[in-house]
C-alpha cells in the first residue's frame, strides 16, 4: 500500500490532526473522547496539554502515537497520512518518527539501562559502531552514565524516567510524545527531567508534546492547550 502524502512545497507539521473523532461503546453508551480536534505540532515546538480526568488526554495520546485509530478524521505525521497505514507501516512509523515515554516507563526489566536505551537501534538494525555512540550519548545527556549495566528494579523511579526518556530520544524521533512524565516523581528529579526536555527542545530542536496534570510543567513549555470535554483549545504560547 503506497503512503498516502501532502502535496506541498513547504515543510509539513510533524503531526497534524484533521476533524479527528473517537468514540466507545460501553454499557450500551456512546463515549465521545475527542470531538474534531484540529490540532498540529511544527517542527521544535514543545506543547504541554492539560486537562481534568476524563477529558480525552490518554485518548489523544494513543490516537497521536498510532497506538489506536481514530473513528473519524486524520492523522499526519511528517506528511504522510498514518490512519489509513496496515499495522507493519504504523509500526516502522512508531519505530522511526515518534519516540513514546510512558508513565508507567514500560521498561524491559531483565534489560539493563544501556540494553533498553539501545533496544529500538537493534528494531532499526543501526550498526553496532553507531549505536555504541548514539547510547553513550544520551546516557551522558540524562545523567545515567554509571548506572549503565543496571536494571530497572535496581533504579529509582526518576533514574527510569530517564532512561525511558533516553529510549525516546535515541532514535532521533522527530516528536516524543510523554505520557505524565513527572507523575511518578519528587519534586527535585521532576525539575533534573524537564531541564532535560527543556534543553534538547532549545539546543537540539527536539518537538515535544506533554500530557500532563503539573502546573510546573506547563512552565516549560512554550504552547500550552487545554483539553475540554474532547475539544482542544489554545492557550496561547509562553
Amino acid at each position: 500500500m503506497a503512503r498516502e502524502t501532502l502535496s506541498t512545497t513547504t515543510v509539513p507539521p510533524v503531526i497534524e490532526t484533521r476533524k479527528v473523532k473517537k468514540t466507545y461503546e460501553t454499557g450500551g453508551e456512546t463515549v465521545h473522547a475527542l470531538r474534531g480536534v484540529d490540532f498540529r505540532v511544527q517542527r521544535g515546538d514543545f506543547v504541554a496539554i492539560r486537562g481534568p480526568s476524563g477529558s480525552g488526554k490518554s485518548t489523544l495520546l494513543n490516537v497521536l502515537s498510532c497506538i489506536d485509530r481514530p473513528t473519524d478524521g486524520e492523522i499526519w505525521i511528517q506528511g504522510v497520512k498514518a490512519n489509513d497505514l496496515p499495522e507493519r507501516q504504523l509500526a516502522n512509523l512508531r519505530l522511526n518518527d515518534l519516540g513514546l515515554v510512558f508513565q508507567a516507563f514500560n521498561l524491559i526489566p531483565v534489560l539493563s539501562a544501556y540494553e533498553n536505551i539501545e533496544y529500538p537501534l537493534l528494531l532499526q538494525r543501526v550498526d553496532p559502531r553507531n549505536r555504541r555512540r548514539r547510547v553513550q550519548q544520551w546516557l551522558d545527556a540524562v545523567g545515567l552514565a554509571d548506572l549503565a549495566g543496571r536494571r530497572p528494579q535496581q533504579m529509582s523511579g526518576g533514574q527510569q524516567q530517564r532512561v525511558a526518556l533516553a529510549r525516546a530520544l535515541v532514535t532521533e524521533a522527530a516528536l516524543v510524545l510523554a505520557d505524565e512524565p513527572t507523575g511518578n516523581l519528587d519534586s527535585k528529579t521532576t525539575e533534573r527531567v524537564l531541564e532535560i526536555m527543556r534543553q534538547l527542545n532549545q539546543e537540539q530542536g527536539v518537538s515535544l508534546l506533554v500530557v500532563t496534570h503539573d502546573p510546573e510543567v506547563s512552565e516549560f513549555a512554550t504552547r500550552h492547550v487545554d483539553l475540554r470535554d474532547g475539544q482542544l483549545m489554545e492557550r496561547g504560547t509562553a
